[in-house]
C-alpha cells in the first residue's frame, strides 16, 4: 500500500470528520406506518448510500433484481424526512424486525423497521452527554448492542484518540462507555463473547458481554480492522498492513495468517457468500484499477489473479444467488451506480444508486 492510497483514503474520510461537533438533542421517536413493506422478498437488496459529508445526504436504495426495479430516497419516502447524515455502516437484524444505520455528521444511531423502513428511535448526542464520537461498527446480542466510535482526531498526531464501545441497552435505549485504550474498529460477537478489532494497534480485545470483563488480548500483525465468521464459526480478520488471519474463537488463537495480502490499507470491506465458505475483498488503489479478490475459506495460499478489476470499486457484496455486486462512488460527486457480477466473474447489469454507495444488505 503506498503513502498516496493512505492520504487518498484519510483525506476521503477526514471529510466526515471535520465537523462531527455535538449536535442536537437525544430523541426517541417511536411511530406507527399504514405503509406497505417495501423490504419484501421482491425487493432482497438494499444499497448503503454513504452520501457527502458536507451535504449529509446518506440514504437507503432498493433493487430488485427479479425485474431490475429501483427505488431510490425509500427512508424519506417512508418517513417523510431524510436521514440527514454520513452513513458508516448498516446492520440487519430481521428476528428483532430492525436495521441499525451508523452514522456520522452527525454522530448518530437510527434504528429502522426492517420490512417497512419506518423509522423506530433516534439516538444522538445532547448537550454535555456524549453517546457517539465518530462512530463505525455495530454487534449486537439480545437486547444489548455495542458500536465502536473511533474517538476525536488530533489534528498534530494524524491519530484517533480516546475511543470508546458505546453500549446500549435496547429496552430503553440508554446508553455506557466502555473505555478502550487503542482505537476500535470492527465489531463481532461471536459465542456470546465481544471482539474488537483494534486497528491503531497489535491486537483483538475479546469481552465477556455478561459482564463485559475482559478475557483474552489476540495479538495479530498491525491494523486489524474488517472481521467476517465462516460457516465453521472461525473469525476471519483482514489487516491494513496486508496480512489476512483466522481466529479460533473456542481458544482464541490465530490458527492461519497469510502475508502479502493486497489490500486498500483503511477501512477494509470483506464480505463472505451466502455459503460462508468463500471470501471476497477489496483492494483499491488511488489512480489504478480497483480489484476484487477471493478465495476459499479452505485454501492454503492468497490468489495472485483478481476476480473483478474495474475502476473507482467502494463497496462490495455478494447476493445469496451468488451474484457479485460493487459500487462506484463516483467520487461522491453525485449519484453513483452499482455493477452486478456473475459468480464467475462476468458483468451482467448495471443499476444506479445513492451518492457513494459503500454496501448492501441482502434478502
Amino acid at each position: 500500500m503506498s503513502l498516496r492510497v493512505k492520504d487518498y483514503n484519510f483525506i476521503m474520510n477526514l471529510k466526515k470528520i471535520i465537523a462531527t461537533i455535538a449536535l442536537g438533542v437525544t430523541m426517541f421517536a417511536c411511530k406507527t406506518t399504514t405503509q406497505e413493506p417495501v423490504a419484501t422478498s421482491a425487493t432482497d437488496v438494499i444499497v448503503i448510500n454513504e452520501g457527502n459529508f458536507n451535504s449529509a445526504d446518506g440514504s437507503l436504495s432498493t433493487y430488485r433484481s427479479g425485474d431490475a426495479g429501483v427505488e431510490l430516497g425509500v427512508f424519506e419516502r417512508i418517513n417523510g424526512f431524510p436521514i440527514g447524515a454520513t452513513i458508516q455502516n448498516v446492520y440487519a437484524e430481521p428476528s428483532q424486525n430492525r436495521m441499525y444505520v451508523i452514522t456520522n455528521s452527525p454522530d448518530k444511531l437510527e434504528m429502522i423497521n426492517y420490512n417497512t423502513f419506518s423509522s423506530l428511535a433516534t439516538i444522538r448526542n445532547s448537550g454535555t452527554t456524549i453517546n457517539f464520537t465518530n462512530p463505525y461498527a455495530f454487534a449486537g446480542i439480545g437486547l444489548t448492542a455495542y458500536i465502536s466510535n473511533w474517538g476525536t482526531y488530533n489534528s498534530t498526531t494524524f491519530a484517533f484518540e480516546n475511543g470508546y464501545i458505546s453500549k446500549i441497552n435496547l429496552s430503553n435505549n440508554s446508553v455506557t462507555k466502555i473505555a478502550r485504550t487503542a482505537q476500535p474498529q470492527d465489531l463481532k460477537v461471536v459465542n456470546n463473547n465481544l471482539y474488537i478489532a483494534n486497528t491503531s494497534g497489535t491486537s483483538i480485545s475479546v469481552l465477556n458481554t455478561n459482564n463485559d470483563a475482559s478475557i483474552a488480548e489476540i495479538t495479530t500483525p498491525a491494523g486489524a480492522d474488517k472481521m467476517v465468521v465462516d460457516k465453521n464459526n472461525k473469525i476471519w480478520v483482514l489487516c491494513t498492513s496486508g496480512n489476512l488471519i483466522r481466529i479460533n474463537p473456542v481458544s482464541n488463537t490465530i490458527e492461519a495468517t497469510f502475508s502479502s495480502v493486497p489490500v486498500s490499507g483503511y477501512n477494509e470491506k470483506m464480505v463472505l457468500n451466502a455459503a460462508k465458505d468463500k471470501l471476497y475483498w477489496l483492494n483499491a488503489s488511488f489512480g489504478q484499477p480497483s480489484k476484487i479478490f477471493t478465495m476459499d475459506i479452505t485454501a492454503t495460499t492468497i490468489p495472485t489473479t483478481a476476480f473483478i478489476t474495474r475502476n473507482n470499486i467502494y463497496g462490495l457484496g455478494v447476493h445469496p444467488n451468488g451474484d457479485v455486486y460493487v459500487t462506484d462512488s463516483n467520487s461522491f460527486t453525485g449519484n453513483g451506480r452499482v455493477y452486478v457480477y456473475s459468480s464467475t466473474g462476468t458483468e451482467k447489469t448495471n443499476f444506479g444508486a445513492g451518492r457513494g454507495p459503500n454496501g448492501f444488505i441482502f434478502r
